[in-house]
């Protein structure tokens, strides 16, 4: 399920190809949609971007669909990242029923693939975040976190994430509760979710006039 894309990712894609999209490297695609995406919703969200990984996991859904020839899908439950020093846990599943939320994450996958691939754009906001939380982060920062889920999250079979994490892992589990919660979202503010998927669009459109010739 997509929130608020009203035009088809085909049509939005030749637009792109007409602006220079098609002639950035593929490694530059990725760089450039994260610093949209971050670069707008603080810009939106001055002081609460860094709690909002869902606005960047359903926004950022959308985009990557458009921009890239592969379809992703916003993903809810918890997860356990590395830290550097420990560990920054959002275990709190039955915080999507809480009115003030609570210790939950949001991410996005690639869908209809064999191989899943893991996009978390909010992830450059894990410093801060754990510092909201009163936890040390010590790593350098990341802007994004992608790449083949196999490959960057230790799968567990039930919603209890492993004893030991390396630090070039992560844990994300999708969650029942997270999915109906992040589905009834979608629905609820989708015309607000199409209005921040433009800008984030349009921002990306300006990036890649300045980058390309």
């Amino acid at each position: 399920m997509r929130a608020g894309l009203v035009t088809s990712p085909r049509v939005l894609m030749s637009a792109f190809e007409i602006w220079g999209w098609g002639s950035l490297p593929e490694a530059e695609k990725i760089q450039v949609v994260a610093k949209a995406l971050d670069c707008s919703m603080r810009q939106l969200f001055p002081r609460k971007y860094a709690g909002l990984c869902h606005v960047y996991a359903i926004v950022g859904a959308n985009v990557l669909s458009v921009c890239f020839p592969v379809e992703y899908r916003p993903v809810a439950g918890v997860a356990v990242i590395p830290t550097g020093s420990g560990f920054l846990e959002m275990l709190d599943d039955s915080a999507f029923h809480k009115r003030q939320g609570g210790a939950y994450h949001c991410w996005m996958e690639s869908v209809g693939e064999k191989s899943k691939e893991l996009v978390d754009l909010s992830f450059g906001n894990n410093a801060e975040y754990a510092n909201i939380c009163g936890v040390s982060w010590t790593k350098p920062r990341q802007d994004y976190l992608q790449g083949m889920s196999r490959r960057i999250n230790l799968a567990t079979r039930y919603h209890v994430p492993p004893a030991q994490i390396p630090d070039d892992k992560v844990w994300f589990k999708e969650t029942e509760n997270g999915r109906n919660w992040l589905a009834l979202q979608m629905v609820k503010h989708e015309q607000e979710y199409a209005r921040i998927t433009g800008l984030v669009l349009r921002r990306i459109r300006l990036d890649v006039s300045e980058t390309c010739p």
